[in-house]
């Protein structure tokens, strides 16, 4: 049986369960996909329906869904932080979120702040001029996932969905006017038209927000 990581989910899926938004270690994501990729391995060595096959089983079986429910949580924590940011129109620093987290918390922010601007364009109300609540610890620079388009603002408020990209997608026009070049692994917020389309092709799945 592999050794025991360092890496206690059974405590962080109780903290993140009755708490704010917890500090996790840097590295926990690639610990955890480390753990399940060792359980994986053993279980492949392990023999078949013996009891160690079962509890190798168990374990991983339990591993995932623990990995599962963490990152369920924190994504609907994030999102109220960046609903929240976006709003209040501030800066500040990473509120306990790793470097995977803050990449998606940025996506939000972009995705979130171009509809809002979008939005007041169409009802003739003052536009935000920049992005806001933007994280700022990250040392590498962001993807663009969309590149607005400066013509034509109907349609702008729809329903949009979260997703995140399983492979390379051309540039397409949604039916919100905007251009949309996304690249495998991207998580975005896409209109429900143009989303679904895409989910349909097996190109990204939704994320799902509770």
């Amino acid at each position: 049986m592999p050794d025991a990581p360092e890496l206690n989910l059974d405590s962080i899926l109780v903290r993140e369960k009755h708490s704010k938004l917890s500090q996790l270690d840097p590295d926990f994501y690639e610990r955890a996909s480390q753990l399940i990729k060792e359980l994986e391995d053993e279980k492949r060595r392990a023999e078949p329906d013996s009891k160690y096959d079962d509890d190798i089983t168990e374990q991983l079986e339990v591993a995932i869904e623990q990995v599962s429910d963490i990152i369920q949580i924190r994504m609907r924590k994030i999102v109220g932080i960046a609903r929240s940011q976006s709003v209040k129109r501030k800066k500040r620093d990473a509120p306990a979120m790793t470097r995977e987290e803050i990449t998606f918390y940025n996506a939000l922010i972009s995705q979130m702040t171009a509809w809002r601007q979008d939005c007041h364009g169409q009802f003739g109300k003052r536009q935000v001029k920049k992005e806001t609540g933007v994280l700022h610890e990250q040392k590498e620079p962001e993807k663009t996932a969309v590149t607005k388009s400066p013509e034509k603002k109907k349609d702008i408020c729809k329903d949009y969905i979260v997703l995140r990209l399983l492979k390379n997608v051309p540039t397409f026009v949604g039916v919100d006017n905007r251009n949309y070049t996304l690249a495998k692994e991207d998580v975005v917020m896409v209109p429900t038209v143009n989303a679904k389309a895409l989910i349909t092709r097996t190109a990204a799945v939704q994320i799902g927000i509770k």
